[in-house]
């Protein structure tokens, strides 16, 4: 009888790291089932896998960095083959990421014949495999010898060697739907060329339980969506993203600029639910011109839209997703130079009237928009949106990295606060511009003592950008009495962002980050009381 349930032996080899459930798999048989579980439920390292069957040895490549193994006597061992079996063949549940099979070719190709005729890892759910280069024709047998009717997500990555690898590639999404015919998600990360786009709607084709889809941002993705929509109302596909994960990293991350729905139906999409795509903002407002069932759409363009691009598409939106809860509109190139370029050119200012017909969607609980220029909204318009969206939990309208615009009509003031605080109780994440002086703090928390204190009550973060500060202790002193104890104030650029803001204005680094950084202390208790008499004289 076991010293403790299964259950429980489980759980404490789920909260434990590798060395430790290496140890206590020497425990006794029923530790060693549950430790060794979970030490190869996930096996990312091909060495680790191949090591089983044989020592390997590396080896430097001639003229070329790195190093490519090969298994010390030639061959794997038939012992380790077994044994494999016996104790390691049914555990693994993840392949990937596999990121390193160039060093594997003569390990991969020898485990391939030895294997038996069954799948190599028949309780597989999982596999993904990257950096794929296909130089050689056996190549994608690294690949489909770990394919097997057991897996249900697949993710393949790679950046093809030539244009003429095409017929590689058809003869991999044939044989992926052949051995993985249950497949319920499949990610494609290639290079968006079209030459790939018929091939990969007949691989999307032969996968009937398919429910989530990411293929790459091919520049004119007509031919793609064309033929997903004729798929016919069996169709399960509830997610669809056509995006790439370079996008971030490369200046030309390639997107969407061509679509052309007219005269489609969407028969095919009648369960699509999740919209993520790459693309222009002119581009995207193709794919709104009729009903969608979707509930949540994101969509990223290379550099910042126009205001007119914005609102045309924000209106098709809503219009033609009723049901819609959450939205993101963002860009990709927040660089400085992109900043520079756009300096001198009018401000493209996205005011509450372009964003008016989306507040007919009720269910809105996310609202993320990136904008370079500060959206020319008043308190009166926050107060209209949070009394449209009583559900919201998750709202950053804050430019990144931004201009400030301080001329321009409507803006906001910590008054706005009060709004969502009393209107939109679930919100978590809170980010906003606060640019508007005309307010006075005094007479804000006079209204706060007169009709009582409303306090965000589920708010996790709240970040104000690149918000002007003049009055640090009025503004701790507000902030202090609406937030929740504990919540962390974010202010400017994130870590990983360009730093240079004297181009917003040289205040920031001169006075407000200093500010903004004696706002952080007092919420957060760091010696208040030392803090105002400090600075009672400063202002």
């Amino acid at each position: 009888m076991p010293i403790f349930p299964l259950e429980i032996l489980h759980r404490i080899s789920y909260f434990c790291d590798p060395p430790t459930n290496a140890a206590t798999a020497l425990v006794c048989k029923g530790w060693s089932d549950e430790s060794l579980n979970r030490l190869w439920y996930q096996v990312d390292d091909l060495e680790q896998l191949l090591s089983l069957f044989g020592e390997l040895r590396a080896y430097s490549r001639p003229y070329q960095e790195g190093h490519y193994y090969l298994y010390r006597d030639g061959r794997p061992a038939h012992k380790g083959w077994l044994r494999f079996q016996t104790i390691y063949q049914h555990r693994i549940r993840i392949l990937g990421p596999i990121t390193d099979q160039d060093s594997y070719l003569e390990p991969l190709a020898a485990l391939a014949m030895l294997r038996s005729s069954g799948p190599l890892l028949p309780r597989l759910h999982t596999l993904i495999w990257e950096h794929c280069a296909f130089e050689e024709t056996r190549n994608d047998e690294r690949c489909l010898m770990f394919m097997n009717e057991s897996v249900r997500t697949f993710r393949i990555a790679g950046d093809p060697a030539d244009d003429a690898i095409i017929e590689c590639l058809e003869t991999l999404f044939s044989c992926t739907s052949a051995r993985m015919p249950q497949l319920t998600s499949l990610e494609v990360d290639f290079p968006p060329l079209d030459e790939y786009q018929l091939p990969l709607l007949d691989l999307v084709r032969g996968l009937p339980d398919l429910t989530e889809l990411t293929i790459p941002p091919f520049p004119d993705i007509t031919v793609i969506l064309q033929g997903l929509s004729k798929l016919g109302r069996s169709s399960r596909l509830s997610h669809l993203g056509i995006a790439s994960s370079k996008a971030a990293d490369s200046d030309d991350p390639g997107e969407v600029t061509v679509i052309d729905l007219s005269g489609v139906e969407s028969h095919g999409f009648s369960q699509l639910r999740m919209l993520h795509i790459h693309a222009t903002y002119d581009a995207a407002s193709q794919i709104f011109l009729q009903t969608w069932p979707l509930t949540e759409v994101s969509i990223h363009c290379h550099t910042p839209a126009s205001n007119t691009a914005t609102a045309e598409l924000v209106s098709r939106i809503a219009s033609s997703c009723p049901h819609l809860e959450e939205l993101t509109l963002s860009f990709f190139d927040m660089s400085i130079e992109t900043l520079i370029t756009l300096e001198d050119a009018p401000p493209q200012l996205v005011t509450i009237s372009d964003l008016d017909p989306l507040l007919r969607c009720a269910k809105i609980s996310l609202f993320h928009m990136d904008t370079i220029w500060p959206l020319s909204l008043s308190d009166t318009d926050i107060q209209r949106l949070a009394r449209s969206w009583p559900s919201l939990r998750y709202l950053s309208l804050t430019p990144v990295p931004g201009f400030l615009v301080p001329e321009r009509v409507d803006k906001v003031s910590f008054r706005s606060l009060l709004h969502l605080a009393k209107h939109c109780p679930k919100l978590c994440d809170l980010h906003l511009l606060f640019d508007n002086q005309d307010v006075q703090l005094d007479d804000l928390l006079q209204e706060l003592r007169i009709r009582g204190i409303v306090q965000f009550k589920r708010l996790l973060n709240f970040g104000v950008g690149f918000s002007p500060i003049y009055d640090w202790l009025g503004v701790a002193t507000f902030l202090s009495k609406i937030l929740p104890p504990g919540v962390p104030l974010l202010w400017g650029c994130g870590p990983d962002e360009w730093i240079d803001t004297d181009h917003i204005s040289p205040d920031i680094k001169s006075s407000w980050d200093h500010r903004w950084n004696r706002v952080v202390s007092f919420l957060a208790g760091k010696d208040a009381i030392d803090i105002v008499s400090d600075d009672s004289s400063e202002e």
